[in-house]
């Protein structure tokens, strides 16, 4: 049992207040003439080392011997329930659209496929007599342009077939260009109604020019795009709808036979571009010119087409040249 501690009043020389001092000896006793000894505080190597101060720098926010900040597992879950009613969950992933298919990429394509095995279904030429003989020299096509006529006749002859990728290519590549569509799409369905086939399958259309009309359909969309796009717009239009790609086609039949029957042989001959450039340039025109004839009227109806067809018809056998410059 320690001692009772010896208290005393201190009072200093420099006269201040006395102060009261106890301390104890190493018997036991305590000093009374002894200060308290100041407590120690803790050495540490680096300041990161305080665990104070590292409890600050692992959450800031959350303060030492305060309850912890971490959410439960229940609070998780009902805060995940709440963003699934808000947000939907996606879709299944759409199909990649395969890509378009230029004018090039198909000509090209068309040249390496066995396309001299169609020869034998083109139309017999004239030169069947010796008058109309005399009468194709005279008028007859440079013979520069043969091979190119029997390739075009022959990708007129050419029938549409959905089991060919190439072809299922050019027909999606048409809607997505005329549609500014850039998914995929089918190349036969409801919505090829949409851009002025008569049904669900192109095909339907095709049996008078065959594939030579969606040839110069593909070229008006790459090399004419802004001309494709503002007639395409006039067709959809409600003062001047009609069908485009079924006015285009009959359009490019009448091209055809123009050139079939020897109506653009002086004019083909007196240009230095090949057969099919000028037979593009050809559609093109009359198609600008249909446009400009259908919009003179408003609200035209599928009654009124006959007439324009058979003026269209004789400008392009009696004035082809004009037709070329409307392009």
């Amino acid at each position: 049992v320690f001692p009772p501690p010896i208290i005393c009043m201190h009072t200093p020389g420099d006269g201040t207040p006395p102060v009261l001092s106890a301390t104890v000896t190493e018997s036991g006793a305590r000093n009374p003439n002894s200060q308290p000894a100041a407590p120690k505080k803790p050495k540490f190597k680096r300041v990161a080392d305080n665990p104070i101060i590292a409890s600050y720098r692992k959450d800031p926010v959350q303060r030492p011997g305060s309850p912890s900040s971490q959410p439960s597992e229940q609070a998780l879950q009902a805060e995940q329930a709440a963003w699934d009613t808000l947000v939907p969950s996606p879709g299944p992933a759409s199909p990649a659209a395969d890509p378009l298919v230029t004018f090039e990429e198909f000509m090209g394509w068309l040249q390496y496929t066995d396309w001299h095995s169609r020869l034998p279904l083109l139309p017999k030429r004239r030169s069947q007599s010796m008058w109309l003989s005399v009468v194709d020299w005279w008028n007859g096509l440079a013979q520069r342009f043969a091979q190119e006529r029997d390739f075009i006749l022959c990708i007129q002859n050419t029938k549409l077939e959905h089991s060919i990728p190439m072809h299922q290519r050019l027909l999606t590549t048409i809607y997505r260009k005329l549609t500014n569509t850039h998914s995929a799409v089918a190349a036969t369905g409801s919505h090829m109604e949409k851009i002025g086939f008569q049904g669900s399958d192109p095909a339907t259309d095709l049996r008078a020019a065959g594939l030579f009309a969606l040839v110069q359909i593909l070229y008006l969309v790459w090399h004419q795009s802004a001309m494709a796009a503002n007639f395409y717009h006039v067709s959809t239009s409600t003062h001047w709808e009609f069908p485009f790609t079924l006015i285009a086609i009959n359009l490019s039949c009448m091209v055809l036979q123009a050139f079939s029957d020897n109506h653009l042989t002086r004019l083909l001959n007196r240009q230095s571009e090949c057969a099919l450039q000028v037979l593009n340039n050809m559609f093109i025109g009359l198609l600008g010119t249909f446009v400009n004839i259908w919009q003179s009227v408003p609200h035209r109806t599928i009654t009124e087409w006959d007439p324009i067809r058979r003026h269209l018809q004789d400008l392009v056998r009696t004035q082809p040249a004009t037709v070329l410059n409307a392009m």
